[in-house]
């Protein structure tokens, strides 16, 4: 949300975009988004449109959205606007009205039943601009769409949707909507973990800034079509030999599954030999779930040099495993560790090698290392209140500050 005010003054100030036309250009991408997610409740007589209106940029999207949906002959149009709009919210309820959209108070006693004949609700109530909780009567427009018996829309942000603030008290709970139309680039508090179930389908709007512009914020999202480029490709000589080594340390009496999942994940990634380390008298066990991988006891040692390691998915926490990782840590392949290898950590200097080490923590197991690496007494309850919502509402900037650490 940063980013996205930023780049909004960008284009107005330096690139000479006026407000109302970014306005424009949003609500059309959004009605029009709209219109294709539910093509019956936007065709013309179709059932009535309420939008929660706040008096911010949020508000005058979904005015502009809500004159669209008029001017196309939809079902009835209800404005539910908090008093007093901004000068741009002004100028699209203007609009509206002469579109012939209907204008109500929030405590107008006709709004509960505007809502439940409504097909559709729009949430304009706040957007990328809020800095605390939803306070009145912008509180009183959020039980509103609480309270809508049909699909929730979302303008940009589904309301208080915000960033973690630094009195360190939880936000308090966002609009859930059914959908969220995000003017691209998409606002990356959308994936955050406390807020990723309000926002629904995530649909972003082009178009409305640059595309040099958009593209260029702080963060990326990695999504399941990216994945196979990020792999080296393959000679057309290529076989098991020339792609890759990976080890695989993992497995207990109880765990066993995590390991086999984790050795045939290393295959499917295009591994050319994928070997799992067992101790001993599990090797039997691991043998059963595998068919395309070399299963080995620790006693018998590698069989040939890895190119990477991967240690802990299934692991107990325990003395048989700790000198496993110690000689991982000081040796000098490329590491990952997941699960049990991370409750081993403790307070390890950097490794001396400098090799590459990547960790996948889960939130449960992100916290405890979150505070170790801050220096934090794990037995103090607000340093880990703090921590647990942090991996919440703050998660790509607290695991920045812990790889940084």
């Amino acid at each position: 949300a940063r980013d996205a005010l930023a780049l909004d003054a960008a284009a107005r100030e330096e690139l000479g975009r006026p407000a109302d036309a970014l306005m424009e250009s949003a609500a059309r991408g959004m009605f029009d988004a709209l219109r294709s997610r539910w093509p019956a409740l936007l065709a013309p007589g179709g059932p009535p449109i309420v939008a929660l209106c706040g008096a911010g940029g949020n508000g005058g999207d979904a005015l502009a959205v809500l004159r669209m949906a008029a001017d196309s002959g939809c079902g009835s149009c209800t404005a539910v606007a908090a008093p007093a709009p901004g000068t741009a919210a002004a100028d699209r309820l203007r609009e509206a009205l002469r579109s012939g959209v209907s204008v109500l108070s929030p405590s107008d006693p006709g709004v509960p039943a505007a809502l439940a004949r409504a097909g559709l609700v729009l949430d304009g109530i706040a957007g990328i601009g809020l800095r605390s909780d939803l306070r009145a009567p912008l509180d009183a427009l959020a039980a509103l769409a609480a309270a809508a018996p049909c699909p929730v829309a979302a303008i940009d942000l589904p309301s208080g949707v915000r960033a973690l603030g630094e009195d360190g008290s939880e936000p308090a709970p966002a609009v859930r909507a059914d959908c969220t139309l995000t003017v691209a680039p998409p606002k990356s508090e959308l994936w955050l973990p406390g807020f990723r179930g309000c926002a629904g389908e995530i649909i972003p709007v082009r178009g409305v800034f640059p595309e040099s512009r958009a593209a260029a914020g702080s963060c990326a999202l990695l999504s399941a079509e990216d994945l196979p480029g990020l792999l080296p490709g393959l000679a057309p000589d290529a076989h098991k030999g020339t792609r890759g080594a990976l080890g695989v340390h993992g497995g207990s009496r109880t765990g066993m599954g995590a390991a086999r999942i984790a050795a045939r994940a290393g295959s499917a990634a295009g591994a050319g030999t994928v070997t799992l380390m067992v101790r001993d008298e599990l090797w039997a066990a691991a043998v059963a779930g595998l068919d395309a991988q070399i299963v080995r006891g620790l006693s018998d040692g590698p069989g040939r040099g890895f190119d990477a390691v991967l240690a802990g998915p299934g692991w107990d926490a325990d003395e048989a495993s700790a000198p496993v990782l110690d000689a991982l840590w000081e040796g000098d392949l490329p590491l990952v560790l997941d699960a049990g290898a991370l409750r081993l950590l403790g307070g390890r200097r950097l490794r001396a090698s400098g090799a590459a080490t990547v960790l996948t923590p889960h939130p449960g197991e992100f916290i405890p290392l979150a505070l170790a690496a801050s220096g934090a007494d794990p037995s103090d309850g607000e340093a880990v209140r703090r921590a647990a919502l942090r991996t919440r509402f703050d998660t790509g900037n607290a695991a920045l500050e812990l790889a940084r650490r």
